[in-house]
């Protein structure tokens, strides 16, 4: 629920309205900005998280070349779960990317491509990817510049969608793994003029995305993004002001999966940030219409605030630390002293349904996947503070940080899996029960693969919290230089308004109800990486824990 820019432009897909991660150009990226809760007028309304912006590297004065290859294996899963293994014979992941960056007078060219193997940690779920890029950047002069990137993707996999048992959880269910196909394209055509008082920025994406399931389940789907952006520098009263507005359209062709689908959205908005001294004010209006095949869903107009304010005196000299509580939103900017320094924040927002929440109609592995075309917006809250301190005054110092997070939503979209068996059964169902050769086991498979459903609902309340802790640094060794990052997540996903269950019947059904689905409570994830003139060796880990319900 937090919305994905790759540089500037939403990387969310038309349908599912989801961030398909083989996609980025992680080869190419060269700065990740994240900002936390929705609270700028910038960005939709959507972002009830926040925003992640990846950003992709521009061609400094030397031309850059870089080969990099990537192996890993999975362990054996935990010894409550059956191996399907054996004890050498674990899976593998293969990779090889390669990245050039130059300039080539006023031109801009960097270009990408990788190729991955993976096996995948449970059976049949394997994956083969080609994915490749290319961005180009012509100066023009006296300010202007225009640029056209593309990036394409082709994934050949197989879906795992349902496992065998709870002790055969890496093994998938007769029939539960189905042949997919992926293939994804970016263009971004942008034209753009940067000056001392103005910046005039005009960028574009068209995302296609195919997915094909089966030859019956596939989706087609188009999204066109336009945002013209102007913005008005003052330096003399420490002012800056940017209106823009925003133009997509979502086209979704389906035989089955969606049908034919369309939604669209228009939005208008500005900002104006000031600052003076240790203060930084921000406030905007943004104005949002969506569109669902040809039905007007929802019209929003978004009045948003910010306060900014360093929370340690310049002086240092002073032990004293001021704090400051603001009523909406408080996003206080790094200001490091002593050793540190605190940061917090609070902000709103919605997020509409996507197409696939509304409008799925598929069967994999047996069980049928269904929308909802009632499901309301969802409606959320969140806010955070942390505190950030850095040990000792050189370049390699290792930084602390520690963040506490809640959130809190209305209508929290979530995909279920339940059986809703009919009142009457029908004439397939009584010939089962009539069949002297199938026995109640049997029967009773049947009936749960017919009337299983993976339906996405609306939890009426839903209350998210945890702590984040992030232990990082490097180490210079002779030549070389090593850089690490420790890190630990604790999570509470709390369903507010559970389903009623008799506690004396079940008492710990009733108790996993209480968690939100598909969470993990606990995430811990460590990585070590050498540096040796042109060469970079890393190695990763990462442990989730059993999501709880």
């Amino acid at each position: 629920r937090a919305l994905m820019l790759l540089d500037g432009l939403p990387l969310l897909s038309a349908d599912a309205a989801e961030v398909h991660w083989k996609l980025l150009p992680t080869e190419q990226l060269e700065q990740i900005e994240v900002l936390k809760t929705a609270g700028s007028a910038l960005y939709g309304s959507s972002a009830l998280g926040g925003v992640v912006h990846f950003r992709t590297r521009r061609p400094g004065p030397e031309p850059l070349h870089v080969i990099s290859g990537f192996s890993g294996i999975y362990a054996e899963p935990p010894t409550f779960h059956r191996n399907p293994w054996g004890r050498s014979n674990y899976p593998t992941m293969n990779g090889l990317s390669y990245l050039h960056s130059a300039r080539y007078g006023n031109t801009e060219v960097s270009g990408s491509f990788q190729a991955v193997a993976d096996q995948g940690f449970r059976i049949g779920e394997t994956s083969k990817r080609l994915r490749g890029g290319l961005n180009l950047r012509q100066n023009l002069g006296r300010g202007w510049s225009a640029g056209l990137a593309g990036h394409f993707l082709i994934d050949s996999m197989r879906l795992f969608s349902i496992w065998k048992s709870d002790t055969d959880a890496f093994v998938p269910a007769v029939g539960s793994t189905n042949p997919q196909i992926n293939r994804r394209w970016l263009l971004d055509p942008s034209i753009m003029y940067l000056g001392a008082r103005f910046q005039f920025r005009w960028l574009n994406r068209y995302y296609y995305s195919y997915n094909n399931f089966n030859n019956e389940d596939f989706a087609l789907a188009l999204m066109a993004y336009s945002e013209p952006t102007l913005r008005w520098i003052l330096p003399t009263q420490n002012l800056s002001v940017m209106v823009g507005a925003v133009i997509q359209q979502n086209t979704i062709d389906s035989k089955n999966l969606y049908r034919q689908q369309g939604s669209s959205q228009q939005a208008i908005y500005a900002q104006a940030d000031y600052q003076e001294n240790r203060w930084t004010w921000g406030a905007g209006m943004r104005m949002e219409r969506y569109v669902t095949n040809g039905l007007e869903r929802l019209t929003l107009p978004q009045i948003r605030t910010s306060l900014n304010y360093h929370l340690f005196a310049p002086s240092s000299s002073s032990d004293t630390m001021v704090v400051e509580i603001m009523p909406l939103r408080v996003d206080p900017l790094p200001y490091a002293a002593r050793g540190g320094f605190l940061r917090a924040s609070i902000g709103q927002g919605f997020r509409l349904p996507s197409i696939a929440e509304l409008y799925s109609n598929s069967k994999i592995g047996g069980f049928r996947i269904l929308g909802d075309s009632t499901l309301n917006a969802e409606e959320s809250w969140s806010a955070e503070v942390g505190y950030l301190h850095r040990f000792g005054c050189r370049a390699w110092q290792p930084e602390l940080d520690l963040a506490l997070f809640h959130s809190f939503y209305r209508n929290l979209v979530e995909f279920n899996f339940w059986v809703s068996l009919p009142t009457v059964f029908d004439a397939q169902d009584s010939a089962w029960f009539n069949d002297p050769n199938l026995d109640t086991a049997e029967i009773n498979s049947r009936l749960f693969q017919k009337y299983a459903r993976f339906k996405p609902i609306g939890v009426p309340e839903a209350l998210i919290q945890g702590v984040e802790v992030q232990f990082s640094g490097s180490l210079p060794w002779a030549k070389s230089m090593f850089q690490y990052r420790l890190g630990y997540t604790f999570s509470n996903p709390l369903n507010l308004r559970p389903p009623a269950f008799d506690s004396t019947y079940n008492s710990t059904l009733t108790d996993l109800m209480r968690f939100l689905k598909y969470r993990y409570r606990h995430l811990l994830r460590a990585e070590v990486s050498c540096h040796l003139k042109s060469w970079t060796l890393t190695s990763q880990i990462r442990y989730n824990s059993i999501p709880l319900n």
